[in-house]
């Protein structure tokens, strides 16, 4: 009987844990909000999306954006493998995942990083139109564990009217690299469902009766 009342509460402990889908963390850069999201942080496979808010706006210090040129995150424990980024809209069309970090003149194959790299050639007009949403959206393997506390650096270098394109010195963004970490949300207070509830409470009503037999027992 203490076993499966141990069990009980054990269960129902593991029930009311675990990490929850959802917002992991954002930044907030030259007047652009980057929000990083998740599905699925208790397997090895885990659905990313980073929505950017702002783009072209009147908070957004830069201004005349045209594209994403490409994006890089440094990996989760036990890294294996990203798919292609997909993005939302013109200017951050498919990607290709590649290992290694990003700099001024986009992935470089070097850095605890995996780079998104954007399959367009860099072009700085026509700019997105004011205030332009772009969501990005990718899946990440690990060999083992999960991706809970996962909350990655991240770089994204943009094209637009600042950019110098077809240089000696290849193609320069001319807007500022982006490489913040994304800061954690306050993660929201766990609500047990019914069925936990319930577990619960027969853990501890059969606690209670154990105790009442053993005092009725020291009575005698």
């Amino acid at each position: 009987m203490r076993k499966l009342l141990l069990a009980t509460a054990a269960l129902s402990l593991v029930l009311m844990g675990g990490a929850k889908a959802g917002v992991i963390g954002t930044i907030s850069a030259d007047g652009l909000t980057y929000t990083l999201s998740d599905t699925s942080p208790n397997s090895t496979t885990d659905n990313f999306t980073i929505t950017i808010t702002g783009i072209n706006g009147a908070s957004d210090t830069e201004g005349g954006r045209a594209m994403i040129g490409d994006f890089a995150l440094s990996p989760a424990n036990n890294f294996s493998s990203a798919t292609n980024a997909v993005g939302s809209v013109l200017g951050s069309p498919n990607f290709t995942f590649m290992s290694g970090g990003l700099n001024a003149t986009g992935c470089n194959s070097t850095g605890n990083f995996f780079c998104e790299q954007n399959a367009t050639a860099p072009y700085k007009s026509p700019a997105l139109a004011a205030n332009s949403t772009v969501v990005l959206t990718f899946s990440e393997t690990i060999t083992s564990g999960n991706f809970v506390g996962y909350d990655p650096h991240f770089k994204i270098d943009w094209y637009g009217s600042k950019s110098n394109l077809g240089t000696n010195n290849g193609n320069q963004s001319g807007y500022d690299l982006v490489s913040l970490d994304f800061m954690p949300t306050t993660p929201p207070t766990p609500v047990p469902e019914p069925m936990t509830l319930s577990l619960l409470g027969t853990g501890l009503l059969g606690l209670g009766l154990i105790r009442r037999k053993r005092s009725t027992g020291a009575g005698h």
